[in-house]
Protein backbone atom coordinates (compact mmCIF):
# COMPACT_ATOMS: atom_id res chain seq x y z
CA UNK A 1 0.00 0.00 0.00
CA UNK A 2 2.86 2.40 0.83
CA UNK A 3 3.90 2.46 -2.83
CA UNK A 4 0.48 3.77 -3.83
CA UNK A 5 0.60 6.81 -1.51
CA UNK A 6 0.44 10.15 -3.29
CA UNK A 7 0.74 13.69 -1.98
CA UNK A 8 -3.01 14.16 -2.45
CA UNK A 9 -3.65 11.62 0.32
CA UNK A 10 -2.01 14.02 2.78
CA UNK A 11 -4.23 17.08 2.63
CA UNK A 12 -4.01 19.75 5.34
CA UNK A 13 -7.78 20.19 4.84
CA UNK A 14 -8.56 16.54 5.67
CA UNK A 15 -10.72 16.46 8.82
CA UNK A 16 -9.44 12.97 9.69
CA UNK A 17 -6.32 12.94 11.84
CA UNK A 18 -3.39 10.59 11.57
CA UNK A 19 -3.07 8.46 14.71
CA UNK A 20 0.33 7.11 15.75
CA UNK A 21 -0.19 3.84 17.64
CA UNK A 22 2.56 3.41 20.23
CA UNK A 23 3.72 -0.02 21.45
CA UNK A 24 2.57 0.72 25.02
CA UNK A 25 -1.03 1.24 23.87
CA UNK A 26 -0.93 5.05 23.87
CA UNK A 27 -1.65 7.00 20.75
CA UNK A 28 -0.57 10.39 19.41
CA UNK A 29 -2.73 12.46 17.05
CA UNK A 30 -1.00 14.20 14.16
CA UNK A 31 -2.36 16.63 11.60
CA UNK A 32 -0.90 17.42 8.20
CA UNK A 33 0.70 20.85 7.95
CA UNK A 34 1.91 20.71 4.36
CA UNK A 35 3.19 18.59 1.50
CA UNK A 36 6.17 19.35 -0.72
CA UNK A 37 5.98 17.65 -4.10
CA UNK A 38 9.35 17.40 -5.87
CA UNK A 39 8.38 15.06 -8.70
CA UNK A 40 5.45 13.57 -10.53
CA UNK A 41 4.17 11.77 -8.53
CA UNK A 42 7.28 11.27 -6.38
CA UNK A 43 9.32 12.16 -4.45
CA UNK A 44 7.30 14.16 -1.97
CA UNK A 45 7.42 14.92 1.73
CA UNK A 46 4.75 15.52 4.34
CA UNK A 47 5.05 17.73 7.43
CA UNK A 48 2.91 16.79 10.43
CA UNK A 49 2.23 18.58 13.72
CA UNK A 50 1.57 16.82 16.99
CA UNK A 51 1.60 17.50 20.72
CA UNK A 52 4.78 18.49 22.55
CA UNK A 53 4.48 15.35 24.71
CA UNK A 54 5.08 12.59 24.15
CA UNK A 55 7.82 13.52 21.74
CA UNK A 56 8.25 10.80 19.14
CA UNK A 57 11.80 9.70 18.27
CA UNK A 58 12.92 9.12 14.71
CA UNK A 59 11.45 5.71 13.98
CA UNK A 60 8.94 3.67 12.03
CA UNK A 61 5.50 3.80 13.63
CA UNK A 62 2.20 2.08 13.06
CA UNK A 63 -0.20 4.76 11.81
CA UNK A 64 -3.98 4.71 11.46
CA UNK A 65 -5.94 6.99 9.13
CA UNK A 66 -9.40 6.68 7.63
CA UNK A 67 -9.99 5.60 4.93
CA UNK A 68 -6.65 3.78 4.42
CA UNK A 69 -6.59 1.93 7.72
CA UNK A 70 -3.28 0.96 9.34
CA UNK A 71 0.16 1.22 7.80
CA UNK A 72 3.76 1.85 8.83
CA UNK A 73 5.33 5.28 8.42
CA UNK A 74 8.88 6.46 9.11
CA UNK A 75 8.73 9.80 10.96
CA UNK A 76 11.57 12.20 11.68
CA UNK A 77 11.25 15.00 14.25
CA UNK A 78 11.97 18.17 12.28
CA UNK A 79 11.06 21.20 14.42
CA UNK A 80 9.49 22.35 17.65
CA UNK A 81 7.24 25.36 18.05
CA UNK A 82 5.88 26.68 21.36
CA UNK A 83 2.73 24.56 20.94
CA UNK A 84 3.66 21.59 18.74
CA UNK A 85 6.26 19.08 17.64
CA UNK A 86 6.69 18.79 13.90
CA UNK A 87 7.59 15.61 12.04
CA UNK A 88 8.44 14.81 8.44
CA UNK A 89 7.86 11.73 6.31
CA UNK A 90 9.51 11.38 2.89
CA UNK A 91 8.15 9.24 0.06
CA UNK A 92 10.67 8.42 -2.65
Amino acid sequence: MFESFTAELFSPDDPEGWTVLLPDGQHVELRVLSTDVRGDPRPFSVRFAGPLEPRLPQATFEIHHEPIGRTALFLVPSAQTPDAMQYEAVFG
